[in-house]
């Protein structure tokens, strides 16, 4: 039986020289720091989704709050060339800001860059007045404008 044994434990010396069960206990401490690194990296993941996401609802929110005031600012402006309805669109893409400039020719829709000339100046003018308008609240009513005389390039019979 001593034979045995020793035979048994020289076949296992020469299996392993390292402690099975220190390998055991030290790939169970790595599975443990491993799994917490895991959490951790999940639960920041998490974070920075919900960051994004709150921050995308705050930017469309800002969006609505100024692209519907200066839309309506801008119909404001053109209502002697657009009398009823709705005169202009304006889209706002939270990575690049305001966007497709629109301004309605009987039923339709025509872009910006549609339009003639004197239009586009008509449109443009309308879009910055319509800005000051919106953004003056924030300061105490009054907004320096530049304004360099847009209607003189117009066509004649566009304005009244």
């Amino acid at each position: 039986m001593a034979a045995r044994t020793g035979a048994a434990k020289q076949r296992c010396d020469t299996i392993s020289s390292d402690d099975p069960f220190a390998a055991v206990e030290q790939a169970r401490l790595q599975l443990e720091t491993a799994e917490a690194d895991h959490r951790q990296l999940v639960r920041l993941t998490k974070a920075h989704e919900l960051l994004r996401e709150l921050f995308q609802e705050a930017q469309a929110d800002l969006s609505s709050r100024y692209s519907e005031p200066l839309a309506r600012a801008i119909g404001d402006y053109l209502k002697p060339l657009v009398p009823d309805g709705q005169a202009a669109r304006l889209d706002y893409d939270p990575s690049k800001g305001f966007q497709g400039l629109q301004l309605r020719r009987g039923q339709e829709f025509y872009d910006f860059e549609a339009l003639s000339g004197g239009m586009r100046e008509l449109l443009a003018a309308a879009l910055r007045l319509s800005m000051a308008d919106v953004l003056k609240e924030a300061h105490d009513g009054c907004l320096p404008l530049v304004f360099d005389d847009a209607f003189t390039n117009s066509e004649s019979g566009v304005c009244r």
